[in-house]
């Protein structure tokens, strides 16, 4: 294949030239940038917390507000903020209602929607399946004689229809989502406060012989942090609490989200059976569980053989490290044989003894002197060499 010419290839280098310049100015140009912004909803404490601004909102009129963890910390009084799709265990609902009744306290239970999981800036398919009969069986709601309907299949937005609410004289305007609603047509008691009709209301306030009060609310939605700020919805909570006493508007207690288990219901109401049932379980481990493994036949009865004896003795004093014993025996024997057949060399020295039977047995002078002193030893295969050369010293005398 033939080159080209130079002068052809810079002729065709100069045509392309403006080509190629044209096509990198355009690849150079910055392209069009695209930016878009998506509301995520707050961060920290705030996300977590849902109802920290209506926390502050009370602490920044002078109530004292805290988080309890169980309701044993309750104040004489006050108010009490709930919710009752977690805490419609019955000891925890009693406890409640029995606070209000003795103690004159205001309880407002939240039926649903104080989640502290819940994305206010995302649908939430929980609500699809949330189950009306289980929140009605809250012991406030069927001590006084309150029903929850659940109305269709509506996703939790604060905007879902605006409901005219009157507390003391005021006229309030709330949006609730309208998902579940209070049915009072069997009310025990005449509320005072009442939004919508006693078929569908979206909230309820009775106060009670005791003086106490019980204010229930379908929804907590419109007083989470995203709403709070939304229609009338701080001025609600505040008027709600202001229905109250001074001790009631003074003292006001949330516990949102704190689900007392089963076990911890056990042990709280049942512990002293629940003690006696350990200890009970512990005696029955120790009678029944295996010491140092399984338990053997009794052989008490049975004849045993006079090797089996022997077996068990050598096996109990190798055990112990008392292999010479084993020996000693055999040691007598030989000196027994010595005795009667050799009485003249068995009387002399030691060291004459030894050679004499040496000489008698063929073995070296050293292996018959550590057979004849029976030392101590855990080395098996030198305990045996011991036994041959005195089995060879016996049979040789």
């Amino acid at each position: 294949m033939s080159l080209p010419h130079p002068q052809t290839f810079l002729k065709w280098c100069l045509r392309g030239a403006p080509l190629l310049a044209s096509l990198l100015v355009s690849s150079c140009k910055p392209r069009p940038s695209h930016q878009e912004s998506r509301e995520v909803g707050f961060q920290g404490i705030a996300r977590t917390q849902p109802f920290l601004a209506a926390e502050r909102l009370l602490e920044s009129l002078g109530a004292d507000t805290r988080k309890l963890a169980s309701l044993n910390e309750l104040p004489y009084g006050g108010t009490l903020i709930i919710n009752a799709d977690s805490t419609s265990n019955q000891a925890t609902g009693q406890r409640a209602l029995e606070w209000v009744e003795n103690e004159g306290g205001h309880l407002i239970l939240f039926l649903s929607g104080s989640e502290s999981w819940r994305d206010d800036w995302e649908m939430n398919l929980n609500d699809i399946f949330s189950n009306a009969q289980e929140i009605e069986v809250h012991p406030a709601l069927k001590k006084y004689g309150l029903g929850v309907t659940k109305q269709g299949f509506l996703f939790k937005t604060a905007a879902t229809n605006n409901v005219s609410v009157a507390i003391d004289g005021e006229t309030y305007e709330m949006a609730s989502p309208g998902n579940l609603s209070i049915r009072a047509t069997t009310v025990t008691g005449q509320p005072d406060v009442l939004a919508g009709t006693r078929d569908a209301s979206p909230l309820l306030s009775l106060p009670l012989r005791s003086g106490g009060r019980l204010t229930v609310i379908s929804d907590a939605i419109p007083f989470r942090n995203r709403y709070l700020k939304d229609a009338d919805h701080a001025k609600i909570l505040v008027a709600l609490i202001g229905l109250g006493t001074e001790r009631q508007q003074h003292a006001v207690r949330f516990m949102l989200n704190n689900h007392v288990s089963f076990y911890g219901m056990l042990w709280e109401k049942f512990w002293m059976p629940l003690i006696a049932l350990g200890v009970l379980i512990l005696a029955w481990l120790w009678k029944n569980f295996p010491r140092f493994g399984p338990l053997l036949a009794n052989h008490a009865n049975t004849e045993r053989q006079f090797a089996d004896h022997l077996r068990m003795t050598g096996n109990f004093l190798w055990g112990r490290k008392r292999s010479a014993d084993l020996l000693q025996a055999m040691r007598h024997a030989i000196q027994r044989k010595l005795q009667a057949r050799h009485q003249g060399i068995s009387d002399g020295p030691e060291d004459r003894l030894l050679e004499h039977i040496a000489n008698l047995t063929q073995l070296p002078y050293e292996r018959v002197a550590a057979a004849w002193n029976v030392p101590a030893t855990q080395d098996s295969r030198y305990f045996l060499t011991l036994l041959r050369d005195l089995q060879t010293i016996h049979q040789s005398l």
